[in-house]
């Protein structure tokens, strides 16, 4: 299954991405790159990605998470990753990604704080 983005504003500042399906090499990592960019680039602070209906992640898809969380301390916010679960959760803890971004059990838990 491709890639689903969808995009909601959580408060003033902090966007929510809530993805569907699987991030991996191609063009699903490629359009969730953009969408990141383009998020800061609008000026948000803040990003959470929903990943509660993410399958599949490969290592491209976490180096597009990694990134994204460089690209959200550089514009003075963070990158928070919510729902994470099943494989997808086994993979970002075996990879020790979880020093690099925040994981919540949920979207309202990530937003909570910010």
């Amino acid at each position: 299954m491709l890639l689903q983005i969808e995009r909601q504003e959580a408060k003033p500042g902090t966007m929510v991405l809530k993805l569907n399906g699987r991030v991996t090499l191609g063009r699903s990592s490629q359009e969730l790159e953009w969408e990141i960019d383009k998020l800061f680039t609008e000026g948000a602070k803040h990003v959470v990605l929903d990943v509660s209906n993410v399958d599949r992640i490969d290592s491209a898809g976490l180096g597009i998470l990694a990134m994204a969380s460089g690209k959200a301390r550089a514009a003075g916010g963070d990158l928070r990753v919510a729902g994470a679960q099943g494989f997808v959760d086994q993979v970002i803890k075996m990879t020790k990604l979880e020093s690099v971004f925040m994981l919540f059990p949920s979207v309202e838990a990530a937003v909570e704080g910010l």
